[in-house]
Formats: C-alpha cells, sequence, structure tokens
C-alpha cells in the first residue's frame, strides 16, 4: 500500500509543479509526480474520469478552477488533459500521454508547444499518516502526505486513490515561490465508463 500511495503522490506533484514556468505560472503536471512516486504500472483509468478543482493562490487574492480527465485510451497509453482557468494569468491547456503500463509521461504538450517531460526523481516523502478531510466534494479519509525536492521545496497533499479515480488527489498546498502558496481543493469528480 505504501508504494502505491508514494506513486499516487508522485502524480499529485506534477499538476503542482507545473505552475512555475518562464514568466508564466503553470499548472503542476501531479498526475505524473504520484504515478512516479507509486510506481504504478497497469493503469486502470476510464475515458471520462474527471476532476474538478478550485484553485487558490494566497495571499494574492486570485481564484481559479482546474479540470484533469482522460480523453482516451490508445496503444500507447492515455491521454490526460488539464485545463486550468486564472484570472489575470489567463487559461492553460496541458495534454500529456501516460504510459498505461509504465505510468510514465511519453509527451507533455502545453497550450500547443511540446514541452520537456520534467524529471520527478528528486521528489521525496518527508511524512506520510491517515487524515480525514473535507474538500467542497465532501469528507473523506484520506493519506496526508508531506513532501520535499531536490530544492528543499515541501508540499503537501491529502490524496484517497480508492475513492478519487486518476490521482486521487483532494487537495495540495504547494509554495512555488515564496510566499505565494497555491492550494487546489477538490470541487467534484466522476468515473469514466
Amino acid at each position: 500500500m505504501k508504494t502505491k500511495i508514494s506513486g499516487l503522490i508522485i502524480l499529485t506533484l506534477i499538476s503542482a509543479a507545473s505552475y512555475s514556468q518562464a514568466k508564466q505560472i503553470k499548472p503542476i503536471v501531479q498526475v505524473q509526480d504520484v504515478i512516479q512516486l507509486m510506481n504504478l504500472s497497469n493503469l486502470n483509468w476510464k475515458v471520462g474520469d474527471t476532476l474538478d478543482f478550485n484553485i487558490k493562490m494566497s495571499p494574492l487574492p486570485l481564484k481559479g478552477k482546474m479540470k484533469i480527465f482522460v480523453q482516451m485510451e490508445s496503444v500507447e497509453g492515455f491521454i490526460l488533459i488539464q485545463d486550468v482557468s486564472l484570472p489575470v494569468l489567463g487559461n492553460q491547456h496541458i495534454e500529456a500521454l501516460i504510459d498505461k503500463d509504465t505510468g510514465k509521461t511519453l509527451r507533455l504538450v502545453i497550450n500547443g508547444e511540446p514541452q520537456t517531460v520534467p524529471d520527478q526523481n528528486d521528489i521525496k516523502i518527508i511524512k506520510m499518516e491517515e487524515a480525514k478531510i473535507t474538500v467542497p466534494a465532501g469528507t473523506f479519509d484520506a493519506i496526508h502526505v508531506v513532501t520535499q525536492d531536490s530544492s528543499k521545496k515541501q508540499g503537501e497533499m491529502w490524496i484517497n486513490p480508492t475513492a478519487i479515480p486518476i490521482n486521487g488527489m483532494l487537495k495540495s498546498i504547494q509554495t512555488q515561490i515564496k510566499p505565494i502558496k497555491i492550494t487546489m481543493e477538490l470541487s467534484s469528480f466522476k468515473r469514466g465508463q
């Protein structure tokens, strides 16, 4: 179970890490982070699996939305779409091809431009504990995880890979550039067919 949880954490971190790139805020491709951390293979995703999140950037008064969904399954893997909308910062469309056998990101495209897939091997788990959390989508039993990357940036996430599809993320708190803290909370989800 600990290995599976570790993998989900990586997937969640990718979504958080993609926020900082050049002068733009980029959504964190957390799906890949959780997959890598948990060493997930043979992903059991379904086309139509969907996660909707509320995003808050504090202390700035910015609030936005993010939607992650499995668009299609092909011989190569799953096409995972992540759409982010933040006032002032604009919209962002991320498309990732995820190998369904290994969980690795094979291709990453942000706003139509191919990107180098970020290295998630530098993320380590600092703390992992059982928790209960309430987010707009409801109250859930969860695993609270604190992670740290090679630059000593820490992040927190609450996940439940059993109840929530894709990466199981319920809530994530990441600090990209101090003092800006990005909080994402699950507002709704649905399972595909």
